[in-house]
């Protein structure tokens, strides 16, 4: 029994409604926006949008209705086989030659019998998840991937312990493929790693069944594979938090919305806004699939990219809107130069017949010309600003750079799962 209860379809219904809350946010600002600005037209003029809270209440139920449609097919997020498909279908690949190389194993020593117990006991856990039925527990953590991690080093867990019992030769074999990987990758301890597996064929070389270098060959590939599943809990940790940043940032910028409409901001400030951001997301969104096409590695990401095009057009959007309020703002904060009264002199020098006399008068005080903050009706406002949508173009960049930092740590994960894997998986990945 799950903890939503004895019904899974529930569960995996509420596991759907959390996989897609993202999206809530974004439609409630569109509903609430549309209804507001149809509003000037006499023939989309209704009770629900006759001002600004109205339309922004209403708004906020058809986005609530949509959410609770949507997580209808969210379910599949809550289930193995729907959450990542391409993921999952490579774990069964490999969980079904694991299950094949146990049933085969025929161990001779105590240690093998127990290297064969462990890998069983691995394939096990992870046999649920593979039934015909799916997995018995609908689960929240196949949409964020630690599932598949997990599910993931379980496998790896039970393949390192066949090294101990599959045959000399497949051993052997496994042995150097780890070489290629470890000459190909990027590890610390590359040169003793290597050692320990010359050491081990050696020893295998003269026998077989030398317990001792099989399991050398065990660690080996353990460091391997726990290098490899550390630079996948780095993606899946960059995607989990790139969602809740988006989220809660959605979450705020609807917030900040609604404020304005049910203070009573005039439809010409929300569709200035409203055009602020769309430019801004826009140009975001462009930049960041410019960045998408020169992706140099297509190892599978989790949904890291799939959600930075999510995030994207939000956060360029509201960087839009602020780059204009702060570019209008600034230059009123800013002293302004001061000026001299023209006409103005120093001194003045009177000539009389008898005796000359001069009069020195007051220096004329500097004036300065006093800056005034513009309303906020004044910056959003189309036909005043109208150098607003270049600013907002402009700033729609500015979270782009950011991305692109983080992109290139997410790149260099990929890399490193690239280069340590020389063209394709093994059995475990």
């Amino acid at each position: 029994m799950s903890i939503f209860g004895k019904d899974r379809r529930f569960s995996a219904y509420t596991v759907g409604l959390l996989a897609t809350s993202v999206l809530v946010p974004g439609l409630a600002g569109f509903f609430s926006v549309i209804l507001y600005l149809a509003s000037k037209f006499e023939e989309f003029s209704w009770f629900i949008n006759s001002d600004g809270t109205r339309a922004y209440g209403f708004g906020s139920a058809f986005a609530v209705g949509g959410w609770l449609l949507s997580a209808v097919t969210g379910r599949n997020y809550a289930r193995a086989a729907g959450a990542n498909p391409a993921e999952y279908a490579k774990l069964k690949e490999i969980f079904d030659v694991l299950t094949a190389r146990a049933a085969a194993a025929q161990p001779t020593t105590n240690d093998q019998a127990t290297a064969l117990a462990e890998a069983q006991v691995n394939l096990a856990y992870a046999a649920p998840s593979f039934a015909a039925e799916g997995p018995q527990r609908p689960s929240l953590r196949w949409g964020t991937g630690d599932a598949y991690l997990d599910l993931r080093e379980r496998l790896h867990r039970a393949e390192e312990a066949l090294i101990e019992v599959e045959p000399v030769s497949l051993a052997v074999g496994e042995a150097g493929y780890d070489v290629r990987r470890i000459e190909g990758g990027r590890f610390a301890d590359s040169k003793r790693l290597l050692a320990d597996i010359a050491a081990a064929q050696a020893a295998l070389a003269q026998d077989p069944n030398n317990a001792a270098a099989r399991a050398k060959l065990r660690q080996v590939r353990r460091a391997i594979n726990e290098y490899r599943d550390s630079l996948r809990g780095g993606l899946i940790r960059a995607r989990n938090h790139l969602f809740a940043t988006a989220v809660y940032a959605s979450t705020n910028a609807y917030a900040l919305l609604g404020v304005a409409m049910i203070w009573g901001a005039s439809r010409g400030a929300i569709l200035a806004a409203t055009v602020f951001y769309l430019i801004g997301a826009t140009v975001g969104l462009f930049r960041q699939l410019q960045l998408a096409s020169t992706a140099t590695t297509t190892q599978e990401d989790y949904g890291l990219e799939s959600m930075r095009l999510i995030q994207t057009p939000l956060f360029s959007g509201l960087a839009a809107i602020g780059g204009v309020v702060l570019l209008s703002i600034v230059p009123a904060l800013t002293p302004a130069p001061a000026t001299q009264p023209s006409g103005s002199r120093t001194a003045a020098t009177t000539v009389t017949t008898s005796t000359t006399t001069t009069t020195a008068t007051p220096a004329a005080t500097p004036t300065s010309t006093t800056r005034t903050i513009p309303s906020l009706e004044s910056i959003f406002d189309l036909n005043r600003n109208e150098m607003g949508l270049v600013i907002a173009a402009i700033f729609g960049l500015t979270p782009t750079l950011l991305v692109a930092r983080l992109r290139a740590q997410s790149e260099g994960l990929k890399a490193g799962l690239k280069s340590s894997e020389l063209g394709g998986e093994t059995t475990a990945g």
